[in-house]
């Protein structure tokens, strides 16, 4: 677990590109389509003002990966994959907040976005889907993401130091 902690304190390359390699490229996938990259939010399409302003028809991964049977992946691919670099170097910040709510609560709440309440009646909320992992590894991560600002050795801490209002 100290293991773990130290390397998201620390953002540590070499740690995840191990793990990226020892889980491989079709189980990283799974991931993150169960944190909500990979699949359309459905966002444009729901909101008419949005596509009049000319947001683009995106979410991220999706378009930037072929089906994994008809593709074949390396080892390099999965470590990239697990730091977060490509296909992940396409998401957008709404996909970020939505998948560290996910990892904050243990669900993930697809998101919305209105444009203006007038005109648009009651929206009915979505479901959350609960996030397949268990509470040790939740509490992990907690710990894990708290250690970037609150240890010396992570790689925000100068922020806290800098803005001590953040630590409250």
């Amino acid at each position: 677990d100290i293991a773990v902690i130290e390397a998201v304190a620390r953002s540590c390359n070499i740690f995840f590109y191990r793990v990226g390699r020892a889980l491989g490229m079709e189980r990283l996938l799974a991931l993150v389509d169960s944190l909500g990259f990979g699949t359309s939010s459905g966002l444009v399409h729901r909101n008419p003002a949005l596509v009049a302003l000319g947001v683009p028809v995106r979410d991220g991964v999706h378009e930037a990966r072929t089906p994994l049977g008809t593709n074949v992946h390396t080892s390099t691919d999965a470590m990239t994959l697990a730091i977060g670099q490509n296909p992940l170097d396409d998401v957008t910040p709404l996909q970020v907040a939505s998948m560290m709510g996910a990892l904050g609560t243990g669900a993930l709440v697809p998101p919305q976005l209105i444009a203006s309440v007038e005109g648009y009646g009651d929206v009915p909320s979505r479901a959350a889907r609960s996030l397949e992992v268990g509470a040790r590894q939740l509490k992990l991560v907690h710990r894990a993401m708290s250690e970037v600002i609150d240890a010396s050795i992570g790689t925000g801490h100068d922020l806290l130091l800098r803005f001590p209002e953040i630590g409250r």
